[in-house]
């Protein structure tokens, strides 16, 4: 029995993978071999998140240098060149923060109801693509109210608050249920008979952290160590 593939990435929405299916499908039409569509997927992702950031930077009144620098950094180009969909993630990161500067850069009573819900969409974008960045719209509450152009404006800016973190919640929880579904198929020996035969858990490992923090900090100090000694070595 195989694992459906949408359970394997079952976190991951299909948007945040649509630049690099445009490259993989480029190479296939060309009838290009199977290393094009890794190179063009990538192409396109790169090319992607280039946008993504010129127009962030276009929109930002301030700190353009140093989102730019930011942008260029050798690990943001690695990423960005890949076929993650840390390249969406992080796109849509650097637009969240750029829509925040904007919005609070702003003249009293300019703020209107569409700059609002362009703000709205990016951050439900980036929560559905990583639920983590979810706490982003709340950045909007720190706006303070009389850069917003009515009172109305300001109390739908808060409300989009809670709307964000709903849609972040339902698409949380329906991952759960796809990855309990996983699981379970984990249980029948359907997949991974590495975790089986290892006893390997994702459950009982978050467990085994709340319940034993002062191991794990100890863990994670003797590993910080080891990588700082290790770089001045080579240094």
């Amino acid at each position: 029995q195989q694992v459906p593939s949408e359970w394997m990435a079952s976190n991951n929405p299909f948007f945040g993978y649509l630049p690099q299916a445009i490259g993989i499908n480029i190479a296939k039409t060309l009838s290009l071999n199977a290393i094009w569509l890794l190179w063009l997927g990538r192409f396109i992702n790169l090319l992607f998140f280039a946008w993504v950031v010129r127009f962030a930077i276009k929109i930002i009144p301030v700190f353009k240098i140093q989102l730019f620098l930011v942008a260029c950094l050798p690990m943001s180009v690695f990423q960005g060149s890949s076929m993650s969909i840390d390249v969406m993630i992080n796109g849509l990161a650097f637009l969240a923060f750029a829509y925040f500067i904007k919005l609070n850069s702003q003249l009293e009573k300019t703020i209107v109801i569409r700059e609002i819900v362009c703000y709205f969409i990016v951050c439900v974008l980036l929560s559905v693509a990583k639920v983590t960045f979810a706490p982003l719209i709340v950045l909007i509450a720190f706006i303070p109210i009389k850069k917003f152009k009515s009172n109305k404006n300001y109390f739908l800016a808060l409300c989009t608050i809670f709307f964000v973190g709903v849609i972040a919640l339902a698409w949380f929880g329906y991952t759960l249920v796809l990855n309990s579904e996983t699981n379970a198929l984990v249980s029948q020996g359907t997949m991974n008979s590495y975790a089986l035969e290892n006893n390997v858990n994702a459950i009982e490992q978050l467990r085994f952290v709340v319940q034993h923090p002062l191991q794990i900090v100890r863990v994670l100090g003797k590993a910080l160590f080891d990588v700082t000694a290790l770089n001045q070595s080579l240094f």
